[in-house]
């Protein structure tokens, strides 16, 4: 029996490109089927039947189609696959026909951190591990453009590793604020891409700013508004407020640790008509930001209270009181100042308006007469300005001081005699004097005796003295007895005494002058 010659229509590989370890499979169809033809494959010129995981499949071998089956082919496996036949009465006859199988690594990326923060000014290092076979390029993008390679503190560098795997590495320099973004590792090769992305955070103080939604709230606070403008990629800490005035170059420190969440900070006790500057600084742990100003004018109000005052004399009948002018105006001038005084008794003596022709004068002074002598009045001023009047001063008291006192009246002097003690005595009664001008401190009786008799010569003696006692008025008495000689002429006089000294002596009357009996009756 004779045979045709074997002929080998068709090798092909399916799929001709693969992923690594992905299966493959290989066909070769012949134009005489089994078993009247041996067919094998070689790879490398071994028997491609010894590959690790590889099945021939022969289920229609009978038609001429057989099959090699790579269930996990590595880049070990690539290259060219022969197919052979032989007929088996051709002993030395092979028929051969090569297809080539491409297998690759897909391109990935592995990186080591998806986010970097480092300072400003400091360095950076972003780094991505790619693996692919054959090795890719690699590019690396920022805001979906390439990065410029050419920029002196950018340096971009590839290293190859094995012969699927290569290391990508962006070096930056002296960090800028501009270098904040996302960065596009991007690895590719003829089969396939791959991206991965990092973000590079630059971290640096933070800005802040005030805003329009500053309030005065009234003529002495302010609430101020700001915001963080640009955090620098950390939490705010705390805020530092100052503040300074118009009339004053010192600055104060208003609070230095508020709280990094805060937007807003209310002023308080501040002082109508001035302008003052503000400062605020923003910190996080990357240091403190520039000191940003506001100028705030706050409206005028009526003046401050009147808080220096003092008497700075007095009579028996005016008071002189002197003040000074506030320290500060409210942002409007002084107009005038409104006086009152009252009695002690809250009655309202006298109310006036002092009008200021001089509005730059510090010292005031205003005089009340036609007071009474020794009495206490209360003072108050207030200071004025085409807004209003401010609040009054602290009450002050002045007391004037006293006048002259009238005598006593009604004086009464009576002489007696005392049967069982066989003694004589005189007796003074009195009442309060018409007008005290003052406080009646004490009372001073005058009493002037007389008295005639002969002596062991039998000479006339006419002897004649005068005795004064001090009455205490806080005794509230208003009488004075006393013991005194028979057959003595007396008579009374009395003085008020006050802070001023004794008033006018009574006059001498019928009724201030008595005669002690000589022989015990009295007269």
């Amino acid at each position: 029996m004779s045979y045709a010659c074997v002929s080998i229509l068709e090798h092909t590989v399916e799929p001709p490109v693969v992923s690594n370890c992905s299966t493959v499979t290989l066909t070769c169809r012949v134009d005489t089927g089994a078993p009247n033809v041996e067919v094998w494959w070689t790879f490398r010129g071994e028997n491609a039947s010894k590959l690790p995981d590889t099945t021939i499949v022969t289920d229609n071998a009978d038609k001429g189609e057989w099959q090699l089956e790579l269930k996990c082919p590595t880049l070990e496996h690539k290259g060219t696959y022969a197919c052979n036949a032989q007929g088996r009465n051709e002993s030395e006859v092979v028929y051969r026909k090569e297809a080539l199988l491409k297998i690759y690594v897909p391109v990935t990326i592995e990186v080591r951190h998806n986010s970097t923060a480092q300072k400003i000014d400091g360095k950076a290092n972003l780094t991505c591990l790619v693996t692919a076979n054959p090795l890719p390029s690699v590019d690396w993008l920022k805001d979906d453009e390439l990065i410029n390679a050419s920029i002196a503190r950018l340096q971009m560098n590839t290293e190859e590793i094995d012969d699927v795997t290569v290391l990508a590495s962006l070096h930056i320099e002296n960090l800028e604020r501009e270098d904040n973004g996302t960065y596009i590792c991007q690895a590719s090769n003829e089969f396939n891409n791959a991206t991965a992305a990092q973000d590079l955070l630059v971290e640096e103080a933070p800005e802040v700013e005030f805003t329009n939604a500053t309030t005065v709230e009234d003529s002495s606070s302010v609430t101020l508004h700001w915001r963080v403008k640009y955090n620098g990629n950390l939490p705010v800490t705390r805020f530092q407020l100052y503040r300074d005035s118009s009339v004053d170059e010192t600055t104060i420190e208003v609070d230095s640790d508020i709280q990094g969440n805060i937007t807003k900070y209310t002023i308080s006790s501040l002082l109508p008509g001035l302008t003052y500057s503000f400062h605020l600084a923003a910190f996080n742990e990357a240091g403190e930001s520039d000191f940003v100003y506001l100028n705030v004018s706050m409206p005028a109000d009526v003046p401050p209270k009147v808080s220096w005052v003092h008497v700075l004399a007095s009579t028996n009948e005016t008071l002189l009181f002197g003040w000074r002018r506030p320290n500060h105006d409210n942002g409007a001038n002084i107009t005038h100042y409104t006086v009152q005084l009252h009695r002690q008794n809250g009655s309202l003596f006298a109310a006036n308006t002092m009008v200021i022709n001089a509005p730059g004068r510090n010292n005031h002074m205003y005089i009340f007469v036609g007071l009474n002598p020794g009495e206490t009045y209360i003072f108050q001023v207030q200071a004025c300005n085409a807004l209003g009047c401010g609040n009054w001063s602290e009450p002050l008291e002045g007391t004037t001081s006293d006048g002259i006192p009238d005598p006593p009246r009604d004086v009464v002097l009576t002489c007696d005699h005392d049967d069982e003690r066989n003694a004589d005595s005189i007796s003074v009664s009195w009442e309060e004097p018409v007008n005290a001008r003052g406080t009646i401190l004490s009372y001073n009786v005058t009493i002037n005796t007389r008295a005639q008799y002969r002596n062991d010569n039998g000479q006339v003696v006419d002897e004649k003295g005068s005795k004064i006692e001090i009455i205490d008025a806080k005794m509230n008495a208003f009488s004075y007895k006393t013991d005194v000689l028979p057959n003595t002429e007396f008579t009374a006089q009395m003085c008020t005494i006050n802070r001023s000294g004794c008033g006018p002596l009574t006059n001498i009357t019928l009724n201030t002058q008595c005669k002690s009996p000589s022989n015990g009756v009295a007269f």
